[in-house]
């Protein structure tokens, strides 16, 4: 799962408050089928009841969550929860089901040389995978969160219907990216451990 912020939404009574504007989900069934889910909010409006309720008819009821680096996942989910109280245990249980994919890395289960000492997504997929053109950050339009945190808040000031659209478009190809990445890493790291026990 990835949750997008937005660090500015017009009308909102705290202007600087984090808000959650977009979500990526690849959702791994047992029969090993991946399905994508994902949300990009409405750029006129306060989205967090919208994504909220969206993500909780689109999260399936049982099993782990992955997230990269999941302490933003957490604080999104809990803000949420504070929120909208009658959402409130429901976003909860999300929380209990989160892990994090990047602590395999981070505390050196797994190291490659090409991660040079960097244990972000964009760090451990190349190494992962080089030069898989599907897993490739650099094509992408947009190429990180800060980008994307950037784009969002200005969406409404943008006339040209063509141009927002190519902007909703590459907002959702970087969040897409992020979760398909986890399904690979994940992938990758249990073949791992089987060939390793094996």
């Amino acid at each position: 799962m990835n949750l997008s912020k937005s660090q500015y939404m017009k009308g909102l009574q705290c202007p600087y408050k984090n808000i959650p504007f977009q979500y990526s989900l690849h959702v791994l069934h047992e029969n090993g089928g991946l399905e994508h889910r994902e949300f990009l909010a409405d750029e006129t409006e306060d989205p967090r009841l919208r994504l909220t309720q969206q993500l909780l008819d689109e999260v399936t009821a049982g099993g782990t969550i992955f997230a990269f680096h999941q302490s933003f996942e957490f604080a999104v989910i809990r803000s949420l929860a504070n929120h909208f109280d009658q959402y409130s245990v429901q976003l909860v249980a999300l929380i209990d089901r989160l892990m994090d994919i990047e602590i395999p890395f981070k505390n050196l289960m797994y190291y490659h040389p090409d991660l040079h000492g960097s244990f972000s997504i964009k760090a451990v997929l190349p190494a992962l995978f080089p030069g898989d053109p599907e897993l490739d950050y650099k094509k992408l339009e947009i190429q990180s969160g800060d980008v994307a945190m950037d784009f969002f808040p200005h969406l409404h000031e943008v006339d040209d219907p063509d141009e927002k659209e190519s902007i909703r478009k590459s907002l959702l190809a970087y969040c897409r990216l992020d979760t398909l990445a986890m399904v690979k890493i994940w992938g990758k790291l249990k073949g791992i451990a089987v060939t390793a026990k094996n």
